[in-house]
């Protein structure tokens, strides 16, 4: 009965749970691991490259506002200057039609 029960359990042993863990373990690993590793790591590097270009994006913007608003000032300065300058032409032009 030893013989018999070695042989047929390290017969099945070897045979089918070696060819089933084989099989079914290699295919599972191969099958699913790799579609989850496929999938989550597509996934994820759409999901950072998208949301890494919109924030270029959105940088890009704040320094094309950045750049707006430094224009802006500039040109508002500008304005003053040539504001005050020409109330000081007007104030130095009417002081020398006063005098004699």
């Amino acid at each position: 009965m030893d013989g018999w029960m070695d042989g047929w359990m390290d017969g099945w042993m070897d045979g089918w749970m070696d060819g089933w863990m084989d099989g079914w373990m290699d295919g599972w690993m191969d099958g699913w691991m790799d579609g989850w590793m496929d999938g989550w790591m597509d996934g994820w590097m759409d999901g950072w490259m998208d949301g890494w270009m919109d924030g270029m994006k959105e940088e890009r913007g704040r320094e094309w506002r950045g750049l707006r608003d430094l224009v802006k000032v500039v040109a508002e300065g500008w304005v003053l200057v040539i504001l005050v300058v020409l109330i000081e032409i007007a104030g130095l032009t009417k002081q020398n039609h006063l005098l004699p």
